[in-house]
């Protein structure tokens, strides 16, 4: 099925169970940590409450987002530039999750044999953007135009304009 690259339309489909937002929040500590310790230790707090309010895990998603997804990325993207594929289970797995996140589950999903399209591999390896505008925690403009300018390589004898 088709992934999201970049998360898209995020908050507003996270309205599940408090479980489900548990599990998002788990899910993004350790990205989070690794780019800003104070939101981290506000995602410990509100995992150490016994229930807590949708608005909260809301305002916490947001941040999360506003930190591991800049400008330019987070926008409603269903162009072939955030696409990728994936196994219907590991795609639901991995929904509603920022680039980070579904880069590490992907990782993992690799290197206990899950079927990884190749493509869809070397996206979340960041394989097609060269290393002087590399960054791991996010997909960003680069990113996007590095993956589209290698489908239209590839594809280039096949289509008769550029995607």
């Amino acid at each position: 099925s088709l992934e999201h690259i970049n998360a898209v339309n995020s908050s507003s489909s996270n309205k599940g169970k408090q479980e489900d937002w548990r599990q998002w929040l788990k899910l993004h500590l350790s990205a989070v940590k690794s780019v800003d310790e104070t939101l981290a230790e506000e995602i410990n707090n509100l995992l150490k409450l016994k229930e807590f309010r949708y608005e909260k895990f809301e305002s916490i998603q947001d941040k999360v987002f506003a930190i591991l997804s800049p400008a330019g990325s987070v926008a409603d993207d269903d162009s072939i530039s955030n696409l990728a594929l994936l196994k219907v289970g590991d795609n639901a797995a991995l929904s509603n999750s920022v680039f980070d996140v579904k880069r590490d589950e992907i990782i993992k999903l690799d290197m206990q044999g899950a079927f990884i399209p190749f493509c869809t591999k070397m996206a979340f390896l960041k394989y097609y953007t060269q290393s002087e505008k590399n960054q791991i925690h996010y997909w960003s403009v680069d990113d996007k135009e590095n993956y589209i300018d290698a489908i239209n390589k590839v594809l280039e004898n096949y289509l008769s304009k550029p995607i």
